[in-house]
């Protein structure tokens, strides 16, 4: 039986396939591997480089080619499931690994952890573009185990990194084809069945790039396709986690909230602001509707935070306006010492005609 099978997905990857099938054919090992190559009727010339590396390396390279494009759910489920080797490497043809010992290590950790299902590695951040600072994506105490319910909170796991045991992953469930979140789906699929270790070594490299399926969606979209995927899920897992779901949705929510309220809190005016915000909810999903009592919150944290800017400036109408607005949306104010001592310091500068009326 082959040892290890990788499992490369491409479509318009023209740019970089060729450094991705290079960074496997350059493994140091002592089993034997193939590479099987999904190729989802790219528009590019990616086939053509494919079909070229294939001649190459006959005896290394299988490629599967389409006559119609089938998107990146199918393209990653035919691929895997075409995959013949003991253990399956995952990597998407616009990533690249950079360990030559990285297939070595993994194989070595699965041999002598059998009850482990899947391992992976942490990998290097790279923004093509170089507007920001490459980084490690796991932090350094990214913990050795992962659970199934630690997957179902945040999406862990590389997928250039990640090796898994043959014979986990099946048919992928219909509703997956839907979806954005196949690879989260793939890790979820292999820790349903044991734990997940990890390795910790920078060994690959994940690219940031416009053309990225993912990469090239907003942040609040992201966020939204983190939800759409774990209310199917939740579904597909007969409700069984269903308080750790609904907790990562709600966290996901939060996280929304925080990018509304940073991206209004730049306009000059709390009005300004308001027009901005209620642009954006316009324009979201039908099905995502932002549940009301975080509405309120989002928008009496903008008040609150012009309340605070209009003071520091000594427009003092201004700030009392904006901390009544705080307060009416969200009474949470109340509690907030802050809000009382903006609230005296309005006050007591008001001339003493108004004071009677506030």
């Amino acid at each position: 039986m082959m040892k290890v099978s990788i499992a490369i997905i491409a479509y318009n990857h023209s740019k970089f396939i060729i450094q991705a099938v290079n960074s496997v054919l350059m493994q140091q090992v002592n089993f034997d591997y193939e590479l099987v190559i999904g190729e989802d009727c790219s528009t590019d010339n990616t086939g053509e480089l494919l079909v070229n590396l294939q001649k190459q390396h006959p005896n290394k390279i299988r490629l599967l080619s389409s006559e119609k494009n089938l998107g990146v759910q199918r393209n990653y489920n035919r691929t895997i499931q075409a995959c013949q080797g003991q253990y399956i490497a995952v990597l998407d043809g616009d990533d690249y690994w950079t360990s030559p010992c990285k297939l070595q290590k993994q194989v070595d950790f699965l041999d002598s952890h059998p009850e482990f299902t899947a391992c992976f590695h942490n990998v290097l951040i790279y923004f093509e573009d170089e507007s920001r600072a490459h980084h490690r994506m796991r932090p350094p105490d990214q913990r050795k185990v992962v659970t199934f319910e630690d997957l179902l909170i945040t999406k862990t796991i590389p997928t250039c990194s990640l090796m898994f045991r043959n014979g986990l992953v099946k048919e992928f469930p219909e509703w997956a084809y839907s979806v954005y979140m196949v690879d989260w789906l793939l890790n979820l699929l292999c820790a349903r069945n044991g734990p997940i270790g990890y390795i910790d070594e920078m060994m690959a490299t994940y690219r940031i790039h416009p053309e990225g399926l993912w990469s090239s969606m907003s942040y609040i979209q992201q966020l939204f396709a983190d939800m759409e995927f774990l209310e199917l899920l939740d579904v597909y897992l007969g409700l069984k986690y269903n308080r750790t779901i609904t907790w990562a949705v709600s966290d996901r929510w939060s996280k929304i909230a925080k990018d509304l309220i940073e991206l209004a809190i730049q306009q000059p005016t709390a009005d300004e602001a308001m027009t901005v915000l209620e642009a954006q909810w316009r324009a979201w999903p039908a099905k995502f509707k932002l549940p009301s009592a975080l509405k309120r919150q989002i928008k009496g944290e903008i008040y609150g935070h012009f309340a605070t800017e209009s003071l520091v400036k000594g427009d003092i109408a201004t700030t009392r306006t904006c901390l009544i607005k705080a307060v009416s949306f969200d009474p949470s104010w109340l509690r907030n010492w802050g809000w009382w001592s903006m609230g005296l310091r309005s006050f007591l500068q008001q001339p003493i005609s108004e004071k009677l009326h506030w």
